[in-house]
């Protein structure tokens, strides 16, 4: 897979690395590990639920695959469960085509629940991704690659969860998103990784944010 070259020019400021040391992200990736473990051995049944109910009711195969935006600009492959038909699109920009109708029964109610997205604990547990971040984007997403660009955020790991996906999540502008990602980058610490966890579950249930067409 070919690397994106997202370079920051020299007059750009790095935010992620405001205030932070070699420790801060030493602590920040045991944190990642020892809870992707935990959390992968924990929700193991409820994982191996939902890929024998998507192979029983949406067929094979199980699991979505995609090339996603890493640190530095680096690709990596992104797992989810997969929620839509098999013949679907293999990219489908956002607001140009109408989602809800690939999506499928099954895979409508987890990605309300934000279930699909379990299988990216394995992508954290290799480093790939961290717990909190801002959220995996495809190369083509390019709006978004500058508004990140801009801010001096390209260089985070991307999270399952995040600030901005507690503070609105789909409801959100691109824009409001890329406010939210540089607000975690300059503030990140293990106590707020620990908080939007926490705020993440409350999102989740009450499904906060939530638009089924993204």
């Amino acid at each position: 897979m070919q690397d994106l070259a997202f370079q920051t020019p020299p007059h750009e400021k790095r935010y992620r690395m405001k205030g932070h040391t070699r420790m801060h992200f030493a602590f920040k990736r045991a944190f990642d590990f020892a809870f992707s473990i935990a959390a992968a051995i924990m929700l193991f049944p409820l994982m191996a639920a939902i890929a024998v109910a998507v192979g029983v009711f949406d067929g094979f195969p199980i699991f979505f695959a995609q090339d996603r935006v890493g640190k530095g600009g680096k690709l990596f492959r992104c797992y989810k469960y997969r929620t839509m038909k098999a013949a679907s699109p293999a990219y489908m920009p956002k607001g140009k085509i109408d989602h809800s109708f690939y999506v499928t029964k099954l895979g409508s109610f987890l990605r309300s629940f934000s279930l699909d997205e379990l299988p990216q604990l394995f992508n954290v547990i290799k480093g790939e991704m961290s717990i909190v971040g801002p959220r995996p984007i495809i190369a083509d997403e390019a709006n978004i690659h500058i508004l990140r660009k801009e801010r001096g955020i390209e260089s985070a790991k991307p999270g399952i969860t995040g600030l901005a996906q507690i503070m609105g999540r789909d409801a959100l502008s691109d824009v409001q998103k890329a406010d939210y990602d540089k607000a975690y980058c300059i503030n990140s610490s293990i106590i707020m990784d620990v908080w939007i966890i926490l705020m993440t579950f409350g999102v989740i249930v009450h499904r906060n944010g939530y638009k089924e067409n993204i």
